[in-house]
């Protein structure tokens, strides 16, 4: 894991380089529930690893690392989610 942010709802987002949280596919990018489950709806398409992620005061995520493609939208290492 490279990098970890708390959400206003409570919610954490870690980002990195995993495929994987608690058994679960996810790939680069998860949120847990503020009790520390995996929040199932939440699992952005990435195609490659986060080095670094931020939330802004909007909610809205940016995300930075190796990656190329975000939701099937070409994305070259910085995007931001809505």
């Amino acid at each position: 894991m490279y990098a970890v942010a708390l959400q206003a709802d409570g919610h954490i987002l870690i980002a990195g380089a995993f495929t994987a949280v608690n058994n679960v596919a996810r790939s680069y990018l998860a949120r847990l529930e503020p009790n520390g489950a995996l929040d199932p709806g939440f699992a952005p398409a990435i195609n490659n690893e986060l080095r670094a992620l931020a939330v802004q005061p909007d909610g809205k995520i940016v995300i930075a690392g190796r990656f190329t493609s975000v939701a099937s939208q070409s994305r070259n290492r910085i995007a931001r989610l809505t």
